[in-house]
């Protein structure tokens, strides 16, 4: 979680024992024009900007899967912060209950559910042919392989049933998920789509870009905004 106008990490288990971290003030001693943003807010603007306007409109949802769970929201061509720059952190939201450790110390959180990880356990689980398989074999072998579709779409169903929820609430024009496994780019906002139609939400759901690359372009978007004070321009 980040405190953009403070310049402050509150929290990023994912990267360790990191609360409240001045991160710009730190920074700005060697290198001045620093600007902090979370991931997945930084995916949501890149999807935003530089994805094509006929398929990203002004109010969506983004999630992003790695090794965690990002999710962020545009609501009117603004990004959904909330009070506390929390809105969107369903990561570490309760979705099991088999023990699965989280690295925040909790357990079954979402992402240890339907982060990378979470997913191979899921389906090894559901499918014990499956113990060794990687996310890319996933990928390849899934389309063609009617257990290891349901293995897949299964173990999906924690994000599904969270995502509905945010959905419901939210009633976005559109979904943005992007995996971090190339395989799975077009295979997961796929299932995802069905399972929220079979929950009465057809709402449109599309590929976005990688993390990886909408991290990076969503940052130079974050530093451009700050330097014309632009929280609304769009390109």
């Amino acid at each position: 979680m980040i405190d953009v106008e403070r310049g402050i990490c509150l929290s990023a288990v994912n990267l360790g024992e990191w609360e409240n971290v001045p991160l710009v003030d730190e920074l700005s001693k060697r290198f001045p024009g620093i600007v902090l943003e979370n991931d997945a807010a930084a995916g949501l603007l890149a999807n935003h900007w530089f994805q094509d306007f006929d398929r990203v409109p002004a109010d969506f949802l983004y999630v992003a899967l790695g090794q965690g769970i990002g999710c962020a929201q545009m609501s009117g061509g603004r990004l959904v912060r909330g009070q506390h720059f929390c809105a969107g952190e369903i990561g570490h939201l309760p979705a099991g209950s088999e023990g699965r450790l989280c690295s925040c110390g909790k357990t079954d959180c979402l992402q240890t559910w339907c982060g990378e990880r979470g997913l191979l356990k899921s389906i090894a689980d559901a499918a014990p042919r499956y113990t060794s398989i990687s996310l890319a074999e996933v990928g390849e072998r899934v389309t063609g392989d009617a257990i290891l579709h349901s293995a897949l779409k299964s173990a999906l169903q924690p994000l599904a049933e969270k995502v509905a929820t945010m959905v419901a609430l939210t009633d976005p024009a559109a979904l943005i998920v992007a995996c971090r496994e190339p395989s799975l780019a077009e295979i997961v906002p796929a299932m995802l789509s069905a399972t929220l139609e079979e929950f009465g939400l057809p709402v449109a759901v599309i590929s976005g870009l990688s993390p990886e690359e909408a991290s990076l372009k969503g940052g130079a978007v974050a530093v451009f905004r700050k330097a014309f004070k632009a929280e609304n321009l769009r390109l």
